[in-house]
């Protein structure tokens, strides 16, 4: 763990609430999965966030909902390009280890609602780029709306460049036009998840979610400690 000042190098508003700030690397090693924490105010209080970017890119990637609209979204939405940002990590282990990559799991099962999504996004790729992994990589991925969604073009080129690599993305409020799954990300699971027993699963979520779709997943066949998960509140 070090920690870092960057500079902003670019910041995008996303769909709804999502702001991407992407920042310089600073020298900074991490594992597909990782969060920085970043100092929001001159106390010295300070917020997670995972990384979205994967450990083959040059900058950071942050995508944070500001929606709870508190001291860290605030800190977000102030930020400009040029702004410098006070950067400690990498920390956490959600990510996919050497051991989840022996010979007996049949794939990985990632699982995210909202911004649960941004740590998997890394590990994909991670997987799929890096790793040069050819068993079954599935993704899960629960919003409200479709007018919610992004990476969505980044998703569908991965669907096209590796036959292993698919995406359902589950709506809570689609509507009559979605073709999509419709509910909640448990209820796609259930109907299309089949049996998934030696699969390594990633889950990341509210508390509530992570807690259902854990139980969830082992009911499919998941062993207890094949489930790995991330509780973001």
């Amino acid at each position: 763990m070090k920690q870092v000042r960057v500079r902003v190098k670019r910041k995008e508003k996303w769909p709804n609430s999502y702001w991407s700030l992407w920042l310089e690397r600073g020298g900074l090693e991490y594992r597909a999965g990782q969060y920085v924490s970043i100092k929001v105010n001159e106390e010295g209080e300070r917020r997670s966030y995972s990384l979205a970017s994967y450990p083959g890119e040059e900058e950071l990637q942050l995508v944070v909902d500001t929606a709870p609209m508190g001291v860290g979204s605030r800190y977000v939405l102030d930020l400009e390009v040029g702004d410098e940002v006070e950067v400690l990590g990498p920390m956490g282990e959600f990510v996919v280890s050497d051991g989840h990559l022996r010979q007996d799991t049949k794939g990985f099962l990632m699982v995210g609602t909202g911004s649960g999504v941004v740590p998997l996004r890394p590990m994909i790729n991670d997987l799929l780029k890096i790793k040069r992994e050819v068993r079954p990589v599935r993704l899960y991925w629960g919003m409200r709306h479709e007018e919610d969604l992004f990476w969505m073009k980044e998703w569908m080129d991965l669907e096209k460049e590796y036959e292993n690599f698919k995406i359902d993305v589950v709506l809570s409020r689609g509507g009559d036009n979605w073709k999509g799954c419709n509910g909640h990300v448990g209820d796609c699971l259930k109907n299309h998840g089949g049996d998934l027993k030696s699969w390594q699963a990633y889950v990341c979520g509210s508390r509530e979610m992570v807690e259902e779709t854990s139980k969830l997943l082992m009911s499919l066949g998941v062993g207890e400690s094949e489930v790995n998960f991330e509780k973001f509140f």
